[in-house]
């Protein structure tokens, strides 16, 4: 009786050092989070009390980093949550929890390129060049009770070309994607150690009063709006163990 065929194991080129994979998980975890939903959570939902929303999604984050450092020294192969659950409960669990990752990664690139889209509207409108809206807004939004509604705009435009650009990059090569991803890195933290630098002289202390304002419905201000904020601050950290899945590349 013939055995079965031993499954072939195909190893990746290696091309990335440990610098470059730090960056992608750096790249993923500082993005949406701090320059798009940060402003939105703190508006919305929690006011001043944004830094213990932030203190509490940073909390949850370590808990979840401790999690996937356990899972990798006792699975050292790349796959990230996929190949966990394929090792631990079988091929089908994996081959879901695998599909579930690429319904995250699709509705975190579609925030990032949401906003990314909303400062280049913004960017474009201050040099006297505005994006029409039928052009520069999504043809649907929620409304106030979540529901979904037509806004008589057509395409997204940017938003769409910025996930043509990534898909480009990424289709070109892993080190080309690396390259790219640590620029955008030193970019996007230059960015914030200047806005810190220069806000620190703008900072008033009388708009922290009340430091948690008083809820006006559960999930808008007060505790309620404290920990709603830091979960979708934790949405934007999501992505951190992308570099999960690039291990077989170093």
């Amino acid at each position: 009786m013939g055995s079965e065929p031993e499954e072939k194991k195909v190893e990746m080129k290696k091309e990335l050092n440990v610098v470059e994979l730090t960056c992608m998980g750096v790249g993923g975890i500082v993005g949406a989070g701090i320059f798009v939903i940060s402003g939105q959570a703190a508006a919305t939902y929690a006011g001043p009390a944004i830094v213990l929303s932030f203190a509490l999604a940073g909390a949850c984050c370590v808990v979840y980093a401790l999690c996937f450092a356990e899972l990798a020294a006792m699975v050292p192969i790349s796959g990230s949550a996929y190949t966990y659950t394929r090792v631990a409960f079988g091929r089908f669990p994996g081959f879901l929890i695998g599909w579930a990752l690429i319904v995250e990664y699709l509705f975190a690139a579609a925030a990032v390129a949401v906003g990314w889209s909303g400062y280049v509207g913004s960017l474009f409108k201050s040099v006297g060049l505005p994006i029409p809206s039928v052009i520069g807004l999504a043809p649907f939004e929620f409304g106030e009770n979540h529901g979904l509604r037509a806004t008589g705009d057509v395409i997204n435009l940017p938003a769409v070309l910025l996930v043509v650009a990534a898909t480009i990059v990424v289709g070109v090569g892993a080190k080309t994607s690396s390259l790219a991803t640590t620029i955008a890195v030193g970019i996007k933290m230059t960015v914030i150690v200047v806005f810190v630098v220069a806000g620190a002289f703008f900072v008033k202390p009388e708009n922290w009063d009340p430091f948690i304002p008083e809820s006006e419905e559960f999930g808008h201000y007060g505790w309620s709006g404290v920990i709603r904020a830091s979960s979708i601050i934790f949405f934007g950290k999501l992505r951190s163990h992308l570099r999960l899945l690039c291990d077989d590349r170093c």
